[in-house]
This record gives C-alpha cells, structure tokens and sequence, in this order.
C-alpha cells in the first residue's frame, strides 16, 4: 500500500509533472494506492485559493483523471488538462484525436478533419 503525501498529488496539477514521479505512480497497481482526509483538505484548501476559473479547471481535471484511471483508459497529463479547461468553460473540443478524448464525461469533441463536423 501507498499513502500519498500532497507534494505527490500537486506533481500531477504541474504543467510539466517530473517524469520519475509519473513513471512511479505508472508502475503501482491503483488498488494500491491511497489519499488520505489530510491530503484532500490540503489539496481543497489550495484549490479554494485559486481564482475562479483556475480552479473550475483543476476541479474538471481531477474528475477526469479519475474517471479515466476508473474505466482503465489511462490519459496524458496534458489531454487531461485540455479536457478540464474545455469542461470548465462548457467548450466543445476541436481534436484530431478523438479517441484520446472519447468517454469522458459532459465533453463534447468534434474533429474538424471530418467532413460535416
């Protein structure tokens, strides 16, 4: 088992998250991994800190990491943060990958690749 401490959750909400951090978290099993009420309230105080429309976003990013470690379709930081930013601003998300995207919830995805999107 393994109890994650905040600096290890707020590498996630970094641009950039150090690449050793994320490949460790990639090698556990998610059954194995735990937060505790500690680290939630200090990730929610530095969330209520934030400006409104940072804070939307983060809000949307974690549910969509979530929901996709849930459904075993793993998501790159980076898309996850994209997603979260359209889902905070009600956008709908102009992709060629679609399929990075598909199944997340409430975003909608067009590709304008396609004919007719």
């Amino acid at each position: 088992m393994n109890l994650l401490d905040t600096n290890v959750l707020s590498e996630f909400m970094r641009p950039q998250p150090a690449e050793a951090v994320t490949a460790w978290l990639d090698r556990l099993d998610p059954e194995q991994v735990w937060v505790c009420a500690v680290c939630r309230a200090e990730i929610a105080l530095g969330l209520a800190l934030m400006p409104a429309g940072k804070r939307q976003a983060a809000l949307h990013y974690a549910a969509v990491v979530a929901q996709r470690i849930r459904v075993g379709r793993p998501i790159s930081t980076e898309d996850a943060q994209i997603a979260a930013i359209a889902l905070a601003h009600n956008f709908t998300l102009a992709t060629r990958n679609v399929c990075d995207f598909e199944g997340i919830e409430g975003l909608q995805i067009t590709n304008p690749w396609l004919a007719g999107a």
